[in-house]
């Protein structure tokens, strides 16, 4: 508000002027008449903007036409006050009430009309479950299947281990490469394969078959003269082949893992001449020999550097294994 020693000291107007009149009064008056005035703020320079319409009819003493900008003092500093904060259109001065600065900021930005607000949802998935069953069809416990996307590289692989009732699990629609493995045995999808490859959720059931170790026959022939063993081992379809051994003799009891490095494992039992084949899908591989019955020794490869590494392609590797320890 305006007080009392603040004066007004020219208003020109068409209708006249108003010399040497508090400016209270003046103000009060000009807003009874439709006008919006700016009043100073903590004693610092202002200046008074006085726009006067036509007059309501409930108005005494009209004043009409249209007021100049004036320069209004105050006692503290005596210079003009600079116009800032203009009052917005639509923001009348309510009598003997501050100015507003400006429009208030809402608290929130509500969604146009039409447009719901935006909710994120986990993706939908899919149940793929099988049974695992030996070669009589009794089922088969431990074995893990692996599921791995090819559609997304860093999206990793979910995996299941088989029960009684067999194995389910949860995906989202695209494609996988799966894969089975258990202990000492080796196991089939329908296709005959030991991966395979499916696409969800066109792909319901997945039955897997576990069959016996994959080794090469208990006596298995000498290679020809014109191939080698690592090519006899290709030759009957192996990536790996190998033999293990102590101190010459052969080791029956051996256990020879692939473990990849999304965590799937691939094992064989080794025969009677302590000999082992592994058909695996490609990748790398690191090979261990492990002898569940004698844990006082150590199987350690025959070449001397550890660890085994094996990349598959190509077949056909040999990795022989010495017992050593004891």
């Amino acid at each position: 508000m305006l007080d009392d020693p603040h004066t007004l000291d020219d208003i020109r107007c068409r209708a006249g002027h108003l010399p040497g009149r508090p400016g209270h009064r003046a103000a009060v008056r000009c807003r009874r008449a439709g006008a919006r005035v700016r009043p100073p703020s903590g004693g610092l320079a202002a200046i008074l903007v006085v726009l006067v319409v036509p007059l309501l009819a409930s108005c005494a003493d009209p004043v009409t036409g249209r007021a100049d900008r004036v320069p209004v003092t105050t006692p503290q500093d005596g210079g003009p006050v600079p116009d800032s904060h203009p009052v917005p259109d639509g923001h009348p001065v309510p009598d003997g009430g501050p100015v507003p600065d400006s429009d208030p900021v809402p608290d929130s930005h509500p969604m146009p009309d039409g447009h719901p607000p935006v909710r994120h949802t986990a993706p939908k998935t899919y149940t793929v479950h099988g049974i695992v069953v030996d070669g009589t069809g009794d089922p088969v416990a431990g074995t893990v299947i692996t599921f791995r996307s090819t559609d997304c590289a860093a999206c990793g692989s979910t995996g299941a281990v088989s029960d009684g009732d067999g194995y389910q699990v949860q995906l989202v629609a695209g494609r996988y490469r799966v894969d089975c493995a258990i202990l000492a045995a080796q196991c089939r999808f329908g296709d005959g394969r030991d991966s395979t490859t499916i696409a969800v959720p066109d792909t319901e059931q997945l039955d897997i078959v576990v069959t016996d170790s994959s080794a090469p026959p208990p006596d298995p022939k000498s290679p020809p003269a014109d191939r080698s063993e690592a090519a006899e081992c290709q030759a009957e379809g192996f990536q790996v082949c190998g033999q293990v051994t102590d101190r010459g003799t052969p080791v029956t009891d051996a256990v020879i893992e692939l473990k990849c490095i999304s965590q799937c494992n691939y094992h064989v039992t080794v025969n009677q001449q302590g000999k082992y084949g592994i058909k695996v899908g490609a990748g790398s591989f690191t090979a261990l020999c492990i002898i569940p019955d004698r844990p006082d020794v150590d199987c350690a490869p025959a070449s001397g550097t550890e660890p085994v590494v094996v990349s598959v392609p190509p077949g056909g590797q040999i990795v022989d294994w010495v017992v050593t320890g004891e």
